[in-house]
């Protein structure tokens, strides 16, 4: 026996939300099919007088004969199939409300998507999908207090199906891979914010030029807007380490789990004797110089730092200069210090112009000399390149005869903090031989 067909979807109900779509249709997780249907919903979309920038529009649900006695009157109404009596329908906001009509809304148009949406699919067709990046994952999970996997999955367009099986094993699966527990969380949130409040989420994603969105830091500006409107309507939760700052810090550091604890608590368990006053300073100048801003260890770092008093006069010093930074910089939230396109973008563009070449190549320049000896995928992991754009970037110094960074010096003692990442950045290009007033 042949099974129904499932009801049409209602598409009334994307207006003034139809930034969830742009998102869906540029991330890459969304498969390729529906990518495909969705570009050509957001170009029909943007033909539409719902697409003009400041007009206004209710959406509702009325009986079919209270929405043609309006266009009897008139009135143009687009409506959909009446089911339940009801027939969902779309309106100017100036024009009369069908008698008998319930759950309306009125939204208006704040930007311009009748030239929005075609820029956002020429930018998708020149510089194909985009792919969440971990730093945008990781922010997203920072404000809202969900498991990586959901933080994932939110970002990935609310990735899922409607046929449970699918949805258990997409969800269950690479790269996700979340456990029963983690399926069942990310199926509840999914039905607390309903079908209005996934819409609202995704909408927040998309900024006002489309093109931000390829552009340096854009993904993760835009979880950082996904979680903002994920905490409006859900609120949020306190940030539980899964595991990766104790990871993290004990790769970079070799330190124990204990000292990822004390970062993300503020809290010491015991007093410390004078390895474990060295310790500390290693945790707290890691947290402040070499995580992502905003990332949950930084405040912890500060607290910690204000029961470190017995740390040698210029080691406390050079702490509270990182500290200090940590809580006035410009860089964006989930962007690293150590990345010079976010801590000093206009020295960049001054070494851009010097060397004749790209602002990637001069962010490479500038963190080749004044950083020490960062390796390949450190600098990826600053920068947020892939190992492709990385080597291409690599030889457009070369090609340019960028000055080569000088034969390090031997390592700094252990005990010794390192500068704030702008001031070494503006440092060693004062110091650099490519400088314009500096060549012979």
């Amino acid at each position: 026996m042949l099974a129904l067909p499932a009801p049409p979807h209602e598409w009334a109900v994307l207006t003034g939300r139809i930034d969830a779509v742009a998102w869906r249709t540029v991330v890459a997780a969304t498969p390729d099919e529906q990518r495909r249907a969705l570009a050509a919903l957001l170009g029909v979309w943007s033909r539409q007088p719902f697409a003009e920038t400041g007009s206004s529009w209710r959406i509702g649900r009325a009986p079919e004969q209270r929405i043609a006695a309006l266009r009897a009157d008139g009135f143009a109404v687009a409506s959909g199939p009446e089911r339940s009596g009801l027939a969902p329908f779309l309106q100017r906001a100036a024009d009369p409300v069908p008698d008998d009509a319930e759950e309306c809304a009125t939204h208006t148009i704040a930007a311009d998507d009748s030239t929005r949406l075609p820029r956002l699919l020429g930018l998708l067709a020149g510089q194909g999908p985009l792919p969440v990046p971990e730093e945008a994952v990781d922010l997203f999970r920072w404000r809202t207090g969900v498991a990586r996997p959901i933080a994932a999955l939110v970002l990935d367009g609310f990735a899922g199906s409607d046929d449970y099986g699918a949805h258990r094993k997409l969800v269950r699966s690479k790269p996700y891979k979340a456990d029963q527990n983690t399926l069942h969380a990310y199926d509840e949130f999914r039905r607390r914010l309903g079908p209005a409040g996934q819409r609202t989420v995704l909408a927040a994603a998309v900024p006002g030029d489309p093109e931000e969105l390829w552009a340096p830091g854009g993904m993760t500006a835009a979880a950082d807007r996904m979680a903002a409107a994920w905490a409006q309507l859900l609120g949020g939760a306190p940030y539980t380490d899964d595991g990766s700052h104790a990871a993290a810090l004990a790769a970079d550091h070799g330190l124990p789990q204990i000292w990822a604890t004390a970062l993300l608590t503020g809290r010491l368990e015991t007093p410390l004797d004078a390895d474990g006053m060295q310790a500390a300073a290693t945790a707290v100048a890691w947290a402040l110089a070499e995580r992502p801003v905003e990332d949950p260890a930084a405040q912890g770092a500060r607290v910690l730092l204000g029961e470190l008093t017995d740390l040698p006069a210029d080691l406390l010093t050079a702490l509270h200069k990182l500290a200090d930074r940590s809580t006035t910089t410009l860089v964006p939230p989930g962007q690293y210090e150590t990345n010079p396109l976010f801590s000093v973008p206009d020295l960049v563009d001054d070494v851009a112009t010097a060397l004749g070449v790209s602002r990637d190549a001069a962010a490479l320049h500038l963190q080749l000399h004044a950083l020490d000896r960062p390796s390949d995928r450190t600098v990826r992991r600053w920068n947020s390149w892939s190992i492709d754009h990385h080597r291409t970037v690599r030889k457009e110094l070369t090609a340019a005869k960028a000055p080569r960074p000088k034969t390090a010096a031997p390592a700094e003692a252990p005990a010794s903090v390192p500068a704030p990442a702008h001031e070494r950045f503006t440092r060693a290009w004062a110091h650099s031989a490519a400088r314009p007033e500096t060549k012979a």
